[in-house]
């Protein structure tokens, strides 16, 4: 009995250090993380440094393949910060598997940012052609540099137009976390800085495959392309916020769409019904990826 009793009070006093050391952890914390994001951003910030006066980063995909991403805006964006300290793709895993099935494809890259998508499946997946789009002027003019950077120009054509439902003009809000990422809203006295077309105003006969990334404006995007999407009927990969994913799957099904999976969070992929052999493929390479 006795011995079991001192045998309490040892693992009792062992008890009381093991918390003293975790409530030590946890007020040391905020310390911690303070240190860790500071000495990145010290990092950071010199990397930026031997970059200029050009601002460009150049990485080798694979080991073998060089690509090069003009990054001025590494400091404040996340993309570009990302291709700063990491030498990879944004998004690497999703342009990866999506990488045979847009080979030898015609892509609409709709919200194409800086670039990113458009430069791996064009220079790496062997995309026919890209059409991308990129109202925001800032955020556009470093995707055609990305594009020049490549040697990309016969393959992606760029454009500084906001899709929506209808043609007009908008000026752009930028998201407080990221200036460089926006939406556009649209003015009914058409003053706006941002061009408003519909995608059907492109008229597109060959279209296989549309990324379309706009920020919560899909709904209005969308409607816009109805008769490109009824005529071509492109597979579909696109980023849905939870509060408009049912109105777009609606308007979608309506239209002889299905959602085939998710990549990810947020990213679905829908397939046209006449489209068999194009749902079986994805099918297989969003299971492999994502579900297996």
């Amino acid at each position: 009995m006795v011995g079991h009793a001192i045998a309490e009070i040892l693992v009792s006093e062992e008890d009381k250090k093991l918390d003293k050391i975790i409530d030590l952890l946890e007020f040391m914390k905020p310390y911690i993380e303070w240190t860790h994001n500071y000495t990145l951003g010290q990092l950071r910030l010199q990397k930026i440094s031997l970059l200029e006066p050009k601002n460009v980063i150049t990485f080798y995909y694979q080991g073998t393949a060089p690509v090069s991403f003009y990054i001025p805006r590494a400091s404040v964006d996340h993309i570009q910060t990302h291709y700063l300290m990491n030498e990879t793709f944004w998004d690497q895993e999703t342009v990866e598997v999506l990488a045979p099935f847009v080979a030898g494809k015609h892509i609409l890259d709709i919200g194409a940012n800086v670039g990113n998508h458009s430069v791996f499946w064009g220079k790496l997946a062997g995309a026919a052609s890209i059409q991308a789009f990129e109202p925001i002027t800032e955020t556009y003019d470093i995707l055609e540099r990305n594009v020049s950077l490549n040697n990309l120009g016969k393959i992606v054509k760029t454009h500084r137009i906001a899709l929506g439902a209808e043609s007009g003009s908008g000026d752009p809000v930028s998201i407080p976390s990221n200036r460089m990422q926006a939406t556009v809203h649209s003015r009914k006295d058409g003053g706006g800085a941002i061009q408003i077309r519909t995608l059907d105003s492109y008229k597109f006969r060959n279209v296989h495959f549309a990324k379309i990334d706009v920020e919560g404006h899909t709904f209005a995007m969308l409607q816009g392309g109805l008769d490109t999407f009824n005529r071509c009927a492109p597979a579909l990969y696109i980023e849905l916020f939870p509060h408009e994913f049912e109105k777009c799957r609606e308007l979608l099904t309506s239209n002889a769409y299905d959602v085939m999976g998710t990549i990810e969070d947020h990213n679905y992929v829908f397939v046209h019904r006449s489209k068999g052999q194009d749902a079986e493929q994805l099918r297989g390479m969003i299971k492999q990826a994502y579900h297996a």
